[in-house]
């Protein structure tokens, strides 16, 4: 016991160098060459008041993230507890804390805001794989509020410095830290002025006066409408297909079982590449691709539409005489309105997937503390017109908007190439 007290402060240092708050605190507080703008001086009043063990300090301290945890096999979220931060403004859970009141009830002298800094690492230490590049590390600060981001990076970027000179506690794991940006994860006042948000906002108006429409039978002949009435479709999903019907039970049932087996898998996958770098979650991953053929539902779902299509083709026998009979002309009609009819089918429903998506992107890119690996939002901007004509897989996966539609792309070629092999073998 007493050799783990002689080893307290060299532990206490290590804990105080590897804070990036504290880091920030000490430039503020040691070069006074620095502009002595609001948030410089509120930083170097948490300075004294941490040297002091202020309990308002030490909530920001503690509010803040610090390295390392399971750095090496690809934990990035070095994060600390926005809750805490709060606390220092604001009084929380007061009924809950019997000693050391203070803590939780005592306020800084100014407002604090819960900020992220995102750093390139750069280490040999760290986990990497083929398919992904290296994650950025998550760092949260508890800083005063009147730190503005722009002003952050400047003072983080001389800290860093500072710290790679001195050869602090960075050089361990040869991080060579660069700052990318930060970011204070606050939704902006402009949110709901973007033209998708109010796009979004529309079509859910419009959704919800068909759905109260259709339940209330005000349209019972209308086949649209009648995808809105929640009580009859919860009636049909659960009734048996009559003798005559022209369901197929095990495509049925192939449809669902590879829907979920592609829902599991893409949780782990863009959890993987969007989230979190971890070796647990490249372990899974790989177990998914090659141990268990998780992506072999994918060509389950192929095979189905293609059954689906020349088996509906086949069914229908005036068609087929139309089309045997007719002028070309009339056969390219014929052909227009079958592609007409699928393109329908996938276009609105893929519009309405890309809208909620790209706005789900612009409350993320604001409010959430992760860094976006893949911009959606922004290439859905730009290329948004490949998926409305179907051609987004014949782009690279890095122009792409929405990449998991890719199969759309794939399922309406195919079907166009075999509606002409159909068209021609019944010519």
């Amino acid at each position: 016991m007493w050799i783990s007290l002689l080893f307290l402060p060299i532990l206490v240092g290590a804990l105080e160098s590897s804070s990036l708050l504290l880091e920030l605190a000490q430039l503020a507080a040691s070069n006074e060459s620095l502009e002595p703008t609001q948030c410089v001086e509120q930083l170097r009043e948490l300075h004294a008041a941490w040297q002091a063990n202020q309990s308002w300090a030490l909530k920001a301290v503690d509010a803040s993230g610090s390295g390392f945890h399971n750095f090496m096999l690809g934990n990035s979220l070095w994060l600390g507890n926005r809750l805490t931060c709060r606390a220092l403004n604001e009084p929380l859970l007061q009924d809950f804390t019997r000693e050391h009141r203070k803590l939780l009830r005592e306020h800084a002298p100014f407002d604090h805001a819960y900020s992220v800094a995102y750093l390139r690492a750069n280490s040999s230490w760290q986990l990497t794989t083929s398919m992904k590049s290296r994650q950025l590390l998550h760092v949260g600060l508890c800083l005063p509020h009147s730190c503005d981001p722009q002003q952050l990076e400047q003072l983080l970027s001389q800290s860093l410095k500072a710290a790679r000179a001195e050869g602090s506690w960075e050089q361990r794991m040869e991080l060579q830290l660069e700052l990318v940006y930060t970011k204070r994860p606050e939704l902006g006042a402009g949110f709901f002025a973007r033209p998708a948000v109010r796009w979004l906002l529309l079509l859910l108006a419009a959704s919800l006066l068909l759905l109260c429409l259709a339940s209330s039978g005000f349209f019972p002949a209308s086949r649209i409408l009648g995808c809105f009435d929640v009580a009859a479709n919860w009636r049909r999903l659960w009734q048996l297909p009559s003798a005559g019907s022209q369901e197929i039970a095990v495509i049925n049932g192939l449809r669902v079982c590879s829907a979920f087996a592609l829902l599991g898998f893409h949780v782990v996958w863009y959890q993987f590449f969007s989230a979190t770098h971890s070796a647990d979650l490249a372990n899974k991953l790989i177990k998914l691709t090659i141990q268990i053929p998780v992506a072999f539902v994918l060509e389950v779902f192929f095979v189905i539409s293609g059954f689906l299509t020349v088996s509906n083709f086949l069914r229908n026998l005036p068609l087929q005489r139309s089309i045997a009979r007719d002028t070309l002309p009339g056969v390219a009609r014929h052909f227009v309105r079958q592609v007409a009819q699928r393109y329908l089918r996938l276009a609105p429903l893929q519009c309405i997937v890309i809208l909620v998506t790209v706005v789900n992107f612009y409350y993320h890119r604001e409010a959430s503390v992760l860094h976006f690996v893949e911009p959606v939002d922004e290439l859905c901007a730009q290329h948004w017109w490949r998926n409305i004509l179907f051609v987004q897989n014949l782009y690279p996966v890095s122009e792409m908007c929405c990449n998991w539609t890719w199969s759309l792309g794939c399922d309406m070629q195919l079907y166009i190439g075999a509606m002409l092999m159909l068209y021609m073998h019944t010519r």
